[in-house]
């Protein structure tokens, strides 16, 4: 009787033996091993591209206000003492589409550049009779066209983008008719070249959601002329950037 029971006990053992044989040990865990996040590829991709959009060639839209005005922008007049039109209120206005020719792995590289400029002119003089004189007002709108390209260098010091640029404006004159003319309306080609600065600063990158944002600095030289009126003068321009 006492070899029956033992036998029954011997073979109740055998599978839970055999079940925790086959159970495989779970792994302890190394304190020394470094500790890791694994990070999802797309949100790596989506950190970095705003950094690379500059470098990609992605087209930039730039807006900028100068400080230009005409040094003897004039017109026909059949009365003595008239000024010379100046930039009148706001300053000269420009929206500025700024796309790749070719760009380098280091940054530097060509754009085109294509957009509108608009300016206020605006001159004073004596208008009437040889009896009676007083104070006459002329205002001109001068609405260009810009088409050129443009070179940007490396950045220097990690801070700032220097460049030149030289455009083709073609512009058209219009204003109402004043105590010293008949309404205006007038077409010229003068040309525009200019230098300057380019910095991306960390607060504009990636802002609206977009590609990074710049801020820069130039000087510009328009010549040319508007039926023989001349438009040369040096401006002083601040400009906003958004890559998309």
């Amino acid at each position: 009787m006492k070899s029956l029971t033992l036998l029954l006990a011997f073979a109740l053992m055998l599978p839970a033996a055999a079940e925790a044989r086959g159970r495989k040990a779970k792994p302890k865990a190394d304190p020394d091993a470094p500790f890791a996040v694994q990070v999802p590829t797309s949100e790596v991709d989506v950190a970095t591209s705003a950094k690379r959009d500059e470098e990609q060639g992605n087209v930039a839209y730039e807006l900028g206000l100068s400080l230009y005005t005409p040094r003897a922008f004039s017109r026909p007049s059949y009365t003595p003492d008239v000024l010379n039109f100046k930039t009148a209120g706001f300053p000269m206005i420009s929206l500025t589409r700024i796309a790749p020719i070719k760009v380098y792995e280091n940054g530097s590289g060509y754009h085109w550049r294509a957009g509108l400029s608009y300016v206020k002119l605006e001159r004073e003089g004596l208008a009437g009779t040889s009896n009676a004189f007083y104070t006459g007002v002329q205002t001109l709108n001068l609405v260009s066209a810009v088409l050129g390209a443009e070179y940007r260098s490396t950045v220097l010091w990690n801070l700032a983008q220097p460049f030149v640029y030289a455009e083709l404006r073609p512009s058209y004159v219009l204003g109402p008719r004043s105590v010293f003319e008949e309404p205006v309306n007038e077409w010229g080609l003068p040309f525009n070249v200019g230098a300057g600065m380019l910095a991306r600063p960390a607060f504009l990158q990636g802002i609206f959601g977009l590609g990074d944002g710049a801020l820069g600095l130039s000087v510009h030289y328009m010549f040319g002329s508007v039926d023989a009126s001349s438009l040369a003068g040096f401006g002083a321009q601040g400009f906003v950037q958004i890559v998309l």
